[in-house]
């Protein structure tokens, strides 16, 4: 009896029914053979699974390169895929995209497949045992393999094949191992046995199996698929482990560039602890800075909105003028000048301190003196007595002046905060990339945490107000980077560059995964989608983003190791690249220091203003350089 052929038709029906639809991103898995005998062949399956998923889809497919010499026979046009007649193919076909890694190489057709295989080569986190100095990180956040586990859409279609050829096995190692690695820098790769993995989830019915053609498939969302064994690997390693492989690491350089600094000084005034300056240039050329001033220390009850003043470049300042005390300790503002003219100044509140005082009085610290403890018991009571809302006081703000600064708004509340405030991009609108505002229920005098942001969210947001800062939304989320805590993402802050990108860079507080390196993201689309973040090979934090005059990137970040002090880096191309270190200032006296932010001048000086506790000196004081590049 002829073997009956297997349509297109059919084929699209069989897809149809194990869940396949319109707009979906497979990763397939294959055995073409399983299929049976297809009129038409490898072109029909391909037609097939394209028609299934639509414009709006996409379809990838390993098209790895598993020989002895791996990185001998490498050649991202011209070498083979090893895994399978259908994926060399699909690899062959005119208008295919293919992932440069001279291992585990992704070919793509459909809706943005150029974008899920870019930056693969190159890619840094996640490290794993098919890591190259040559290619980067073969399981790093640019890689495919985790722009699929990140996409909401993404599913793998194991056709006739088992567990045994899921890369995304491959992926949950790598996920456990790094997280072993974020306590122990001994922690061994793991190689778990992908069929014992395959088992327990089919025993767990969150997958659609069925025949497509005579090949017995499963179809199951990457996310999900990831998620769940890294949790069962976590609760019972032993029972998958097969055998431990090592690994190593790389890094890489940029360009050194050449500054004079001009002069550097003291800009505060009053004998009090300033710390987490904004600087501001005003279209009629006044510089504004504002700070937490007023203070006893980096962490105390008495902080405030400071305001200094520049008319002649910043030669000398008036102030400080204090634009908002509340309740709580006012902390980290920001500062911008809108088209409008408009002066919008941001900050969030606190209560850390009273976190201090309750461990100081029940001795788990002793550092915080007897006479400090009972002024700020003192304040403790009178929140109580005054019968605070400290719920309500505890939360992230803005005050607006459409005068120039002579007078200011009532405050209102805002999603979202970072030190350094919004910026605004050229179709008018204002962006607010920072962590959201701490949800009510979280509030409280005593609870955890202690302040007006939302700690323990580690999603960065993005919120855009289109009135000129009256009203704010939410209108953007940056991917988490798995599998860092969700705390160690913070103080982000974005620039628009000359082509209409949008670059922002994120202070990671992380030891382990790219420890101090400063993280970035980008996004294509005005704010509403962000590229994974990864590294930028700069090492401080937090930092602030301006473009310059001629198009260029300035980033001014804080360095806490020795020499201690303010450095900055540029980039020529739009963020793809970062220079060498730049040093504005190496003459610090400890870590207390950072937040630097800067303007470039008409004349194409740059002024940079930051914080720093002195030697010999009992508060922390507001510095200003003035530089330029030659």
């Amino acid at each position: 009896m002829e073997e009956q052929l297997i349509t297109k038709e059919k084929i699209v029906s069989d897809l149809k029914k194990i869940g396949v639809e319109q707009g979906d991103v497979l990763f397939i898995h294959s055995s073409f053979k399983s299929i049976g005998k297809v009129e038409g062949g490898a072109q029909t399956v391909i037609d097939a699974l394209m028609e299934s998923v639509g414009e709006s889809g996409t379809i990838l497919m390993p098209v790895f390169n598993l020989v002895k010499d791996r990185l001998g026979t490498w050649d991202v046009k011209t070498t083979p895929s090893t895994t399978g007649y259908l994926t060399e193919y699909f690899r062959t076909m005119p208008g295919t995209f293919r992932s440069d890694h001279y291992c585990h190489s992704v070919a793509a057709r459909g809706a943005n497949a150029c974008e899920f295989v870019s930056g693969h080569r190159g890619a840094r986190g996640m490290v794993s045992p098919w890591d190259h100095e040559q290619f980067g990180c073969d399981f790093g956040y640019e890689s495919p393999f985790m722009k699929l586990y990140l996409h909401p859409k993404s599913k793998v279609l194991m056709l006739g094949v088992a567990y045994r050829s899921s890369t995304f096995c491959h992926l949950v190692e790598v996920i456990f191992w790094n997280e072993r690695l974020l306590t122990s820098k001994k922690a061994v790769y793991i190689w778990l046995n992908r069929e014992k993995l395959g088992q327990y989830f089919d025993s767990l019915g969150k997958l659609s199996r069925a025949f497509i053609g005579q090949a017995d498939s499963r179809l199951f969302k990457i996310r999900d698929f990831v998620d769940t064994l890294c949790d069962e690997v976590r609760r019972r390693t032993d029972q998958y482990s097969s055998m431990l492989i090592q690994m190593k690491q790389s890094i890489s350089t940029g360009e050194a560039m050449k500054v004079k600094v001009l002069k550097k000084e003291i800009i505060s005034r009053d004998n009090s602890y300033h710390g987490w300056p904004t600087l501001c240039k005003r279209k009629n050329g006044q510089l504004l800075v504002v700070c937490s001033g007023g203070r006893q220390a980096h962490v105390c009850p008495y902080g405030k909105i400071y305001l200094y003043r520049s008319d002649d470049s910043g030669n000398t300042w008036d102030g400080p003028d204090v634009l908002y005390n509340s309740w709580l300790d006012d902390r980290d503002p920001g500062m911008i000048e809108t088209n409008k003219n408009t002066l919008l100044v941001s900050w969030f509140t606190s209560l850390t301190w009273m976190n201090y005082l309750y461990r100081a009085e029940i001795g788990l610290i002793r550092w915080l003196s007897e006479d400090t403890c009972k002024k700020w018991r003192r304040i403790r009571d009178k929140l109580i007595e005054e019968n605070v809302d400290t719920g309500r006081e505890m939360d992230t703000w803005m005050i607006r002046s459409e005068d120039g600064g002579k007078s200011w708004s009532e405050r209102i509340k805002i999603p979202v905060h970072s030190p350094h405030g919004p910026v605004q991009l050229k179709d008018g609108r204002l962006l607010f990339a920072g962590r959201q505002s701490l949800q009510a229920e979280k509030r409280s005098l005593y609870g955890a945490p202690f302040f007006g942001i939302d700690r323990d969210n580690a999603n960065i947001a993005v919120a855009e107000s289109k009135d000129d800062g009256k009203n704010w939304v939410i209108s953007g989320i940056v991917p988490v980077l798995p599998p860092v805590p969700p705390d160690n993402f913070v103080e982000p802050h974005l620039v628009e560059t000359q082509s209409g990108t949008l670059i922002m860079h994120i202070r990671n507080q992380c030891q382990s995964v790219f420890p101090g390196e400063i993280l970035q993201s980008e996004s294509e689309d005005g704010g509403k989608t962000w590229s994974v973040p990864h590294p930028t090979g700069i090492k401080g934090l937090p930092a602030h983003l301006i473009c310059l005059q001629n198009g260029h990137l300035l980033t001014t970040y804080g360095y806490r190791e020795n020499p201690y002090g303010i450095r900055a880096s540029i980039s020529k191309d739009e963020g793809k690249t970062w220079s060498e270190p730049i040093v504005i200032s190496d003459d610090g006296c400890c870590c207390d220091l950072g937040y630097p932010s800067s303007v470039q001048l008409d004349d194409g000086s740059i002024i940079t203003v930051w914080y720093e506790v002195l030697k010999n000196h009992p508060y922390a004081v507001l510095r200003m350089a003035k530089w330029v590049f030659v």
